[in-house]
Order: C-alpha cells, then structure tokens, then sequence
C-alpha cells in the first residue's frame, strides 16, 4: 500500500476485529478462572482486550489504544531517541487523547 496512512487505518480496522469486550466470557465462581471481578455480575470475566498496539516500522511510530479509549496515540519514536532514562506515562493520561502522545512521554 504506498500510503502509509492508509496502511495503519487498514491495520487498525484489521485489530479492531479481534478487541474482545469486557464480560464477553464468565467463568463460573468455582471454575478458577483468573480474571477481572466485574461489578453485578456473577462470576469472572476472564478475557478482554486491555491495550491494542500497532507499530509502523518505515516511520518509525508506534501507535497505542487502551480499553477506555477510542482513538488511537502515537508515539514518534524518532522524536524520542534522545531521550536519556526511561520515561513512564499512566495508559489512562491516553484514555481519550489521540493524535501525537509524544511530547507526553518526552516530558514524563
């Protein structure tokens, strides 16, 4: 696909049919399950999409989207190169923010 841009959305619609919801699957209580207590139901969800990640390698950016939100980050990863030390961000400062996250990370 010679346009980037496109590629990524095409990625993206790809990623988008694999998000799983949280309480689409229940475990019963004595099944064992290791999941995520949700409040009024009975049992344990047991899985569900937390983060969904696509990396677009030529551009070097690397795109991030949390369960809460519904737009895509990026992160220039060029732009974050000179960086010294790692830089720590809570996924939730992404929730709704979309568009270029760099400057977030570079400043953390």
């Amino acid at each position: 696909m010679p346009d980037p841009d496109a590629a990524v959305a095409t990625l993206s619609a790809i990623v988008n049919n694999f998000d799983r919801p949280r309480g689409a699957t229940v475990d019963p209580p004595a099944s064992g399950g290791e999941g995520v207590d949700i409040p009024g139901v009975t049992g344990t969800s047991t899985e569900y999409t937390t983060n969904s990640f696509l990396a677009d390698t030529a551009r070097t950016r690397y795109y991030v989207r949390n369960y809460a939100g519904l737009n895509w980050s990026v992160f220039d990863l060029t732009r974050l190169a000179g960086n010294t030390g790692p830089r720590l961000i809570p996924l939730a400062s992404l929730d709704n923010l979309g568009g270029d996250a760099t400057d977030l990370l570079a400043t953390a």
